[in-house]
């Protein structure tokens, strides 16, 4: 008898086994939304460098 199933459904919980690219074996689609994240972050950090600096510039400047 599976328990947990009828345990899961009185709590009205879902049970996460895997996460979606697992399911259908597809890693490619995880390896590229890794690359993605660390573009935005990389990008995310040029842009704060550049504001920093300008704040810096503004602030000796005068």
């Amino acid at each position: 008898m599976n328990y947990s199933k009828y345990l899961f459904s009185l709590l009205g919980t879902k049970k996460n086994s895997m996460k979606d690219c697992c399911k259908t074996g597809n890693e490619s689609k995880q390896k590229k939304s890794n690359l993605k994240k660390w573009f935005s972050y990389g990008l995310y950090a040029f842009i704060g460098v550049i504001i920093l600096g300008v704040i810096v510039l503004q602030i000796l400047g005068k």
